[in-house]
């Protein structure tokens, strides 16, 4: 305890000697400043201009640091670009750039992040967004339809990223293959879809597109006109850019806020100025600053834009190599090389291209130079794929000093990062030719994610070897990720020279010396030592066995390499058209508008003069005493309004909805005193713009007492006996005779396994904006709170006793979330009252947005569960008694932690009867901000974790997974542990059909033949039932209906659209209760004014509930209309209302519905579903392909079976990241270390089946739901363990192959490709030729 509050005092320390070295250096920058301006005399200078969608910008000296997505979401009506991650890594920020080519003089185009790219560097550029390709208006584009006909837009947030990188692509690619429009997508992520509808909208462009293999089935063609009518390729724009590429020197600078200067010099001489001058200062050269998306906080005072410098951006081929200028972006490396790939001499291109195309994404690659690459591992040790190819195809670097003006040739890139820099820069890159033909090259990338990841460890190879196999010079050997940087392994390369590459000592001799000379040092993810040791050899051993000329059957497959075909999948489900047009598949109507920009989110709405901005101020310890704030410097900065902290709580400083809850309990806005998980909100500034809050608040200075030793774990949480008190605990459930069914059982055995939790990820960050009228903190004032939340009711409350005002004062308005799985419900309600108190107090309007980091550190996500239990089963496969002990994470405060847990221990059952059972649940207090819900919150672990028992109990017992779930499935009638009876019990059908339809059991038999023949890949082939309640007592939802004179409906409810399709679906329930085409309905904005007191979007029953309470007020309109009705047999809809009207009779109805309590147990229904997913491991990486996956899905009757389907899809995508992908990693003092796209990784559009099918059970109306339809939000999270299960029975292959001790391996959660290849028990003293 001691040694952490020594750590922390000097942590302190080194933060205010930082503070005050910056200081000065602020201090010395301003008088350089002045000279600059007094040195500038021509304003044109520091003018900068571009085009957006054709109209012209003209800034005069432009701040530095302003980035091009801020200014255009700053333009009116320009809101369809996004902000997620401002690190260019999910795309919804994407635009098209057009540019002269300072080579050809031509146009051209190419997708960017708009969030990486500073205004100053788009002078003499045209920007294109999503609304100046298309809108309702002038006709959408093909691309933004497309998108919308194929389903492939949910939430919609992300879809106008979507589009512009597609748009971008059709620019120079007017028939793309499917594969490149495959490829295209690595820089977009979407939490929605699952990709599938993306793809199939896209692929649909392609020139071998294939409809018998889309569900898209028409091919989609561009208008030739209509493309000469872009907005880049306007006469004004073309005539400007062609007047660009003879430009002069330009420089923008600025006065005040960001301390920065930028340059843009032509030529080298002017560079070399520029470098001299500014050598004392913070300086960086930019070609497309992509940087910034991972280094946010390095903060040069000087950028020098040197992408216009001609030797720069000069490409040369001699009879040696291809000579690229240090300007030159990675695309066109790419480029280069893909047209000159073509014989010997250029033989290893096709093996750096195959490699480039995973390094970072297109929209990074297209602006991001070599150099800049080369500089980043140079300065900051950063894991470069391109760094390692380079040393292992040969190339060399050409350094200029701009001192001298000499130029230093044919540096290797090693020595490279051992050269100063500090007045030098990199002039060229030479790649040269293959003067071997005998060489052999390959390189390796294994990542967390099969796209725009970092590598864990990368590797490339270089060989020549004559016709015996003999290795004739010394090769290559090249290893990234080992150490800080690029390492060869130059003793094994020498050991190598003239040994056989036949012979079995070559290759035990080589991996020995590769592990004495190769000891791992960097870990940045804590525990992958062992992995990147393992790495090593394994990579080494691919290689090896590529480059021998023939190697035994079972090892083939070691040297080849995997090419993941063009993905594809089917859907297939039934209607009624006696209901249409409910059960009628279509996609939303809205869903074009959210792919050409034009719909809403709640940061979207104008935001005024008077608009101020919150940022927060945050712990940096986990567990303390609040001692001081210090605000002093902040409220000196430029622009702050003021700082609140707990002290400026009007009310009640608590945001936990929980009724009667004890002090000790409550979630503060702003801590008061205890300081209980890093990242907590200590205060919040309140400035004139979110950069001048953020740079605040980075000034505020906190200090602590009696730091301690945080909690973080459920281990650590047991151990420390740290478990929220009574009555906030969740019991569990008892039937039979737990001790008898033991007794009784032939095998007794135990285990335990635990998962790693899950970040939300929704696209749309967490928003709220305030806004006082009428003197907000006044007698007579309100406060409406526009705020992108899942339960407004919830918000409302909370805010109100936080300001200490009535309810009724507090209004809270929107129209849809940008995606929320639970992230909305309530851990938006701190930020909303934080809005609001800065918003009482100051009388303005407020607006709080996190950036993704700060949400990762200082929001809950998905609680981390661990399960430990006991197996009783005879020798027949039945399971005779159960005992389930689980614990779940829940973070400091409650929320959700008991319902989650509650939700868990009612889903441990699934699909199976166990007459002896006995379950318990333990709710942790630990030092991490409070864990909420997540999609199928506490389902889908616990489902997971029943599943799990099977596998294991089936490899004890020794029948195969299938047959044991087979024997223990419930039958119709019996009764669960918690009271809910087995009803419409479709799991046989379903079990039976999907084996069918997926060709199970040939495959199963096609897979263990797989696996006897070959050592080192391995298939996985899984089947897993599901069993899924549905609960709706005491759930409650109203709906404002109005009529008007035409017959036309406006409707407004009490849920949240997120992207599930709830307003369809509510205009086609209106459309068909009131006998009316389905356009004659609008589905309006929801509030609290017009559709109070209703509980939370959530648990997958909102759209069933919310179209009941539509249909209820249908139907009373009808009733107001009945006596007219019959009175005017033969009047159309339009005259009876109008009638209606002149009679008096109202055509405004309010309705609501209340969920029903069910006869016995929590549930109304259940949902059923099965899965089959088969999977290829590389046994050697740890590395997987989902080669196909079959969902059989039970939605009763689809009130809309489009929608359900990408539910379906969508759901099924999110939870392969649960399982595999998404690694949450947190530091000794609580500070979570994967917070951004760096590190966290949800799945993207290659990471999905390769053939994903997905069915809704046909012929089966469910008696139970709304109009016989069920839910499909939430269950298929539970279905994807089936890909889990398939690795698994792939490392148990490996692990056999490897003579494992027996016994079943338990693999915890996420599966990442270090924990699958550690349980291959991969050793290289087993490696054969």
């Amino acid at each position: 305890q001691q040694l952490y509050q020594q750590q922390q005092l000097y942590q302190q320390q080194q933060l205010y000697q930082q503070q005050q070295q910056q200081k000065q250096q602020q201090q010395q920058q301003y008088g350089e400043r002045r000279r600059v301006e007094q040195a500038v005399q021509d304003p044109s200078f520091s003018e900068v201009i571009f085009y957006i969608n054709g109209a012209k910008h003209v800034l005069q000296n432009p701040d530095p640091a302003l980035l091009l997505n801020e200014y255009i979401r700053a333009q009116p009506g320009l809101t369809g670009t996004k902000k997620t991650c401002g690190e260019g890594g999910c795309g919804v920020c994407t635009v098209m750039l057009t540019r002269t080519d300072p080579s050809t003089g031509k146009p051209v185009s190419h997708s960017i992040n708009s969030c990486l790219r500073p205004v100053c560097s788009i002078d003499g550029m045209s920007v294109t967004t999503t609304e100046g390709i298309g809108n309702s208006r002038d006709g959408f584009h093909p691309v933004q339809q497309k998108l919308a006909e194929c389903n492939g837009s949910q939430c919609g947030f992300c879809s106008p990223g979507q589009v512009m990188s597609m748009y971008s692509l059709l620019q120079n690619e007017a028939n793309p293959s499917a594969a490149l429009v495959e490829s295209h997508l690595d820089g977009n992520i979407c939490r929605c879809t699952g990709y599938r509808g993306i793809l199939d909208a896209f692929q649909s462009f392609a020139s071998d597109f294939d409809p018998a293999t889309s569900a898209c089935k028409t091919k989609s063609v561009l208008s030739a006109q209509a493309e000469q009518q872009a907005p880049h390729r306007s006469r004004e724009v073309v005539s400007f850019l062609a007047s660009q590429r003879n430009r002069t020197h330009k420089i923008a600078y600025l006065h005040a806020k960001s301390n920065k200067l930028w340059f843009h010099p032509v030529s080298l001489s002017a560079l070399s100025q520029l470098v001299m001058r500014y050598q004392e200062y913070s300086r960086k050269l930019v070609v497309g600053n992509t940087s910034i998306g991972i280094y946010k906080h390095t903060n040069e005072q000087v950028l020098i834009d040197i992408k216009d410098i001609p030797e720069l951006v000069a490409i040369s081929q001699d009879s040696d190599g291809i000579t690229f200028g240090a300007a030159v972006t990675l695309t066109n490396v790419m480029e280069t090389l893909q047209s000159a790939a073509s014989g010997t001499k250029t033989q290893h291109f096709n093996t750096i291209l195959k490699h480039m195309i995973r390094i970072a994404n297109f929209s990074v690659r297209n602006v991001g130079s070599w150099a800049g690459n080369f500089m980043l591992q140079h300065d900051h040790d950063f894991p470069s794929d391109f760094m390692t190819l380079m040393v292992g195809i040969g190339a060399t670097v050409q350094i200029r000093n701009c001192q001298t003006g000499t130029v230093t040739s044919n540096v290797s890139p090693l020595d490279f990062l051992n050269t100063d820099m500090s007045v030098s820069h990199l002039l060229s890159l030479n790649i040269p030719f293959c003067t071997d033909s005998s060489e052999h090259m390959r390189t390796f990338k294994v990542a967390l994610r099969h796209q725009n990841a970092h590598a864990i460890v990368n590797a490339a190879f270089r060989i020549a070897v004559d016709s015996q196999s003999k290795v004739t010079t010394q090769p290559t050997l090249v290893f990234g990720g080992i150490s800080t940087r690029a390492v060869r392994a130059e003793a094994t390369e020498q050991l190598l020279v003239g040994l056989s590459l036949n012979d079995i000592s070559t290759l035990q001799l080589s991996c020995q010396s590769l592990l004495t000379e190769l000891v791992p040092k960097l870990d940045p993810t804590p525990g992958k030592i062992q992995y990147r040791k393992s790495l090593i050899t394994a990579l080494f051993y691919r290689f090896y066995v590529s480059c021998l000329s023939s190697v035994p059957d079972d090892i083939a497959t070691v040297g080849e390499e995997f090419d993941r075909p063009i993905s594809d999948g089917s859907t297939s489900y039934d209607t009624n058209p006696v209901t249409y047009p409910v059960s009628d598949g279509m996609p939303k109507p809205f869903s074009a508008l959210q792919a050409s920009g034009e719909v809403k989110y709640v940061d979207d709405m104008p935001k005024g003069d008077g608009m101020l901005h919150g940022a927060y101020v945050r712990s940096k310890v986990a567990n303390a005493t609040l001692d001081a704030i210090d605000t002093s410097e902040a409220m000196g900065m430029s622009g702050v309004v003021s700082i609140l902290t707990a002290a400026d709580v009007p009310g009640v400083n608590n945001v936990d909805n929980t009724r009667n809850l004890p002090q000790n309990l409550y979630e503060e806005v702003f801590a008061s005193k205890n300081i209980v998980y890093h990242g907590q909100a200590v205060a919040m500034v309140v400035a004139k713009s979110q950069e001048e809050a953020n740079a605040a608040a980075a000034a505020v200075k906190v200090t602590y007492k009696d730091v301690k030793k945080p909690i973080l774990t459920i281990e650590e949480a047991i151990e420390a006996n740290s478990f929220y008190p009574d009555p906030y605990t969740a019991s569990g459930y008892t039937t039979g005779d737990i001790d008898s069914g033991f007794s009784s059982s032939d095998y007794v055995f135990s285990g335990q396994v635990k998962d790693g939790g899950q970040f939300h990820f929704s696209m749309e960050p967490q928003t709220s904006i305030v806004v006082p009228e009428n003197g907000g903190a006044g007698p007579a004032g309100r406060f409406i709170l526009h705020s992108s939340c899942q339960w407004p009711a919830a918000t409302q409350s909370i805010v109100a006793k936080v300001l200490d005002v009535p309810f009724h004062r507090v209004q809270v308005e929107l129209s849809r979330c940008g995606g929320a799985y639970g992230s909305k419900i309530t851990r938006n309600n701190q930020h909303a009252a934080a809005a609001a108190i800065a918003a009482y107090k100051l009388n303005k309007p407020v607006r709080v947005v996190l950036d993704l980091e700060t949400n990762m550190e200082m929001v809950g996500k998905r609680h981390q569960f661990m399960c430990k239990y006991k197996v009783g089963v005879n020798k027949n496969g039945k399971i005779q008694a159960l005992q389930l002990d689980y614990y779940a994470n829940g973070g400091y405060t409650l929320d959700a932690t008991v319902g989650t847990m509650g939700m868990a221990l009612t889903t441990a059952d699934n699909a199976y009867y166990f007459p002896n059972y006995k379950s318990a649940g333990h709710c942790c207090q630990t030092n991490l901000p409070t864990n909420t819900s997540c999609r199928a919150p506490g389902c889908v672990p616990s489902t997971f974790f029943v599943e799990h028992v099977m596998e294991h109990t089936a490899s004890v017992v020794g029948m195969d997974a299938k047959s044991l779930r087979e024997a223990n499935f419930y039958s119709q009638g019996q009764v669960t542990p918690y009271g809910t009876p087995i009803m419409n019990w479709n799991i046989p059908t379903i079990w039976s059909q999907i084996q069918e339809s997926s060709d199970y059991e040939s495959r199963a038999q096609a897979v263990a033949d797989y696996n006897k023949a070959n050592r080192w890949t391995k298939k996985g082939i899984s089947l897993v039932p599901l069993k899924y309640g549905i609960e709706w007592q005491g759930a409650r939802w109203s709906a404002l209906i109005n009529v008007y004179a035409d017959g036309t409906v406006s409707i407004s409810h009490a849920g949240i659209e997120v992207g599930q399709g709830i307003n369809v679906k509510a205009q086609q329930v209106a459309a068909y209760t009131l006998g009316i085409d389905q356009d004659m309905v609008y589905i309006s904005d929801t509030g609290t004014e017009k559709a109070p007191n209703s509980t939370p979007t959530g648990g997958s029953i909102t759209s069933a509930m919310v179209c009941q309470s539509v249909q209820k007020g249908c139907q009373d309109i009808l009733a107001n209309l009945d006596a007219i009705s019959k009175m005017m047999p033969k009047a159309t809809w339009p005259e009876l209302c109008q009638r209606a009207i002149d009679l008096g009779i109202s055509m405004q109805v309010s309705a609501q519905v209340v969920g029903p309590r069910p006869q016995e147990g929590p549930f109304t229904y259940n949902s059923y579903a099965a899965a089959v997913s088969e999977v290829l491991l590389d046994v050697l990486t740890g590395e997987m392909e989902i080669l196909r996956s079959d969902i059989l899905f039970d939605c009763g009757q689809s009130l809309n079976p489009v929608v359900d389907i990408g539910q379906v899809q969508g759901s099924f995508i999110m939870s392969l990241g649960y399982l595999h992908t998404e690694q949450l990693t947190y530091s000794v003092d609580g500070r979570c270390t994967s917070a951004g796209t760096w590190e966290y990784k949800p799945p993207q559009s290659k990471d999905i089946p390769i053939t994903f099918n997905v069915d809704l059970l046909k012929n089966s109306p469910n008696p139970y739901g709304f109009l016989s339809s069920k839910a499909s939000g939430e269950p298929p999270m539970c279905l994807a363990s089936s890909v889990y299960f398939a690795v698994h029975q792939a490392v148990d292959a490996a692990r056999s192959d490897a003579k494992a001790p027996s016994g079943y391996y338990i693999m915890n959660l996420p599966a990442t490709v270090e924990e699958v290849q550690t349980a291959c028990l991969v050793d290289y003293t087993t490696f054969t030729i």
